[in-house]
């Protein structure tokens, strides 16, 4: 058999292993592979080294994945090809070296070619609230993607998403009609864009309530943009995440989902408030082997400002002070998940400025160990925008919105965000809605500032890094999980960011290590998997839920033990393929931003009355994501 064969069927055999379970994929790679490869397999042994760089050229189509070429220890001419997803080939010289060249030079074949990774981290991008600015957002993560050579897998978004496809929708927003505006999601919406990277959020106070109602339990909003419902565990690429949507409520925490449109102006607030019922569900996550790597909310966790500066939180907003002293900042059933799952990372929004922190669970008492004013993780970037889009319209700034505050009766446990800040004025380079698309032709022109933030300035940059990974649990030698060291196991680092709005520090992107589960060959599976304790939990709690106002009263434990190992049993016999289907489908028309825009201005003396309308005329779908979930787990469908 000649090495042009043989290569050919170890390219093949590769692709079969690097894109198992990826049947689409699979398929489109040994297409690609037999029309470039098949008609010249028969070359001699001298073109083998010219084979081997056709090959490497069809593995960065095929989702950028790199070639190795190895020699055949049996065979001396002979390369052995294995397809890597996203692993750097380094010097291309040490596939081209026969194997006496390599024994002369007195390096073994492991010396000269990189080594296979183990799974490779993620690379995360954590977005503070969105307030439905999904360009600039998608912008900046491409700009940074430009500027520093890397991809971005996953973009997770801490609330007030703003899925708003049309004005109905708009109406069901808890925000003062005249600052209300569609955003940019419903061309997401009406696939007239794909989000270029996989986006995870939860609801946050100012969202289209109607629509995250249609799915409850979870689902995509958009192609590509996933909503975590009211509460979910889902695994990504070997992380686990969790989240809850809404903000604390006292008077609605022990209430049943009894909203449903149209909303009057309580319904479009309580609508959005935490729930115990969700609490309580997260919580028997706490009981099972596997704690969150991930932990989103909108809330930040009571009494999470005393873990790290709070001096310098008060002074960027001293408006907090008064809830600072009465240990009232943030909500109670946040704290009690957070003190319960301890999560590796809570990522969250809602008050508009950045904060970091480190609970160390390890400590008793109230005041654990405090981490005052350090780095989140290693090598992690900020990314600032430095001018937000004009908008057009009458009273259409959103950095002029008094959030909270509607005609009618608000709720006392929300914080009211006054403008604490003045309006950025200054001529500044932006990145604008035209910006978005331009971005690939222009990488000398980046409109995004990256700043990186190393801390310590008596140490080299080297040293600091392994500083905040061994502080942080997360050396190369530590293990995720629950084969964690004890000081990872027992931090969590806690991140809130600013709005999307100019010279805000409202994204960051970090690398986050995550479970080696698999042989070294092996990559992360980016894709959604439903959780199968999740689903469990799910499964038992479901005739507890309550559509009225008052919630339906809990089993004891003992009892919802036993309904819960009877609900993990029926998943593990009953629901066999755990991937997140990709059944997105539209069920509401669609607005366009620009005609909204030129219709508000247009009849601005009318538009407040017109919304009134539409949230009268507003409905709730019966969403087909849902529909599949309930059918999945054999729950009914209402």
């Amino acid at each position: 058999m000649s090495t042009g064969i043989h290569a050919y069927r170890n390219i093949i055999r590769s692709a079969g292993i690097a894109f198992k379970g990826d049947t689409a994929t699979l398929l489109a790679a040994r297409m690609e592979i037999r029309r470039n490869f098949e008609a010249s397999r028969e070359l001699t042994d001298s073109e083998q080294v010219t084979k081997v760089q056709h090959a490497q050229e069809i593995a960065k189509v095929l989702r950028q994945n790199v070639v190795q070429g190895r020699l055949d220890e049996t065979k001396e001419d002979t390369y052995d090809l294995r397809i890597h997803k996203d692993i750097e080939l380094g010097d291309n010289e040490t596939i081209r070296q026969k194997k006496s060249q390599a024994a002369a030079a007195g390096q073994s074949e492991s010396d000269k070619l990189p080594a296979v990774s183990m799974s490779r981290p993620l690379r995360v991008a954590v977005q503070g609230c969105c307030h439905g600015e999904l360009n600039t957002v998608y912008a900046a993560i491409a700009a940074a993607e430009i500027a520093h050579d890397y991809k971005v897998d996953l973009l997770i978004v801490g609330g007030d998403f703003q899925s708003v496809r049309n004005l109905a929708d708009l109406s069901c927003m808890a925000v003062p009609a005249k600052f209300r505006r569609l955003g940019d999601f419903a061309d997401y919406y009406a696939r007239k864009k794909v989000a270029p990277v996989l986006t995870i959020f939860v609801g946050g106070n100012h969202e289209a309530s109607n629509y995250l109602q249609e799915l409850f339990y979870g689902g995509w909003v958009a192609p590509n943009i996933y909503y975590l419902g009211a509460a979910n565990v889902i695994n990504y690429g070997g992380l686990r995440i969790g989240g809850i949507s809404g903000i604390w409520s006292k008077y609605d925490y022990v209430r049943g989902h009894m909203e449903k449109t149209p909303y009057d102006k309580n319904s479009l607030r309580s609508v959005y408030h935490v729930r115990q019922f969700e609490v309580k569900k997260l919580l028997r996550m706490s009981a099972e082997n596997d704690r969150c790597d991930i932990f989103l909310s909108h809330d930040w966790p009571r009494g999470i400002e005393q873990y790290g500066d709070t001096q310098k939180l008060l002074k960027a907003k001293p408006f907090f002070r008064e809830e600072v002293a009465r240990n009232d900042l943030g909500s109670p059933a946040n704290e009690e998940l957070l003190n319960n799952l301890k999560p590796r990372f809570w990522f969250c929004a809602h008050l508009h400025v950045r904060f970091e922190a480190t609970v160390d669970h390890a400590q008793t008492g109230d005041k654990r160990t405090r981490q005052t004013s350090r780095p989140f993780v290693s090598q992690q970037r900020k990314i600032n925008i430095t001018e937000a889009p004009p908008k057009t319209g009458i009273g259409a700034n959103p950095d002029e919105i008094v959030l909270d505050i509607d005609e009618g009766n608000g709720n006392p446990d929300e914080i009211c965000l006054e403008l604490d800040e003045e309006d950025e004025k200054e001529e500044t380079t932006s990145v604008t809605r035209d910006t978005v698309h331009a971005l690939e032709d222009t990488p000398n022109d980046i409109p995004v500032r990256v700043a990186q933030s190393y801390g310590t300035d008596n140490m080299s940059l080297e040293e600091y890094k392994q500083q905040v990974l061994r502080r942080n649990g997360l050396s190369k030698d530590a293990h995720i999980k629950n084969q964690t060291s004890r000081e990872n196991t027992n931090h969590t680092l806690f991140l809130a960011l600013d709005k999307c709005l100019p010279r805000r520090q409202f994204l960051e992107i970090m690398t986050i290590p995550i479970a080696d589960e698999g042989s070294s060959t092996t990559e992360p599976d980016l894709r959604l998997r439903y959780d199968a304790q999740w689903l469990a939990i799910t499964k038992a709690f479901s005739p507890y839920i309550s559509k009225t106002a008052y919630q339906k009263t809990l089993p004891n434990d003992s009892t919802l033990e036993e309904q819960l190992t009877a609900s993990r049993n029926w998943v593990s016999g009953n629901v066999h393929n755990l991937l997140v289907p990709l059944n997105f489908e539209q069920t509401a028309p669609v607005q366009s931003a620009e005609i909204t825009e030129r219709s508000r201005c247009k009849i601005s003396p009318l538009y407040a009355g017109i919304l009134e309308l539409l949230m009268r005329i507003a409905e709730v779908y019966i969403n087909p994501q849902t529909t599949a979930f309930c059918h999945l787990l054999g729950l009914s469908v209402s």
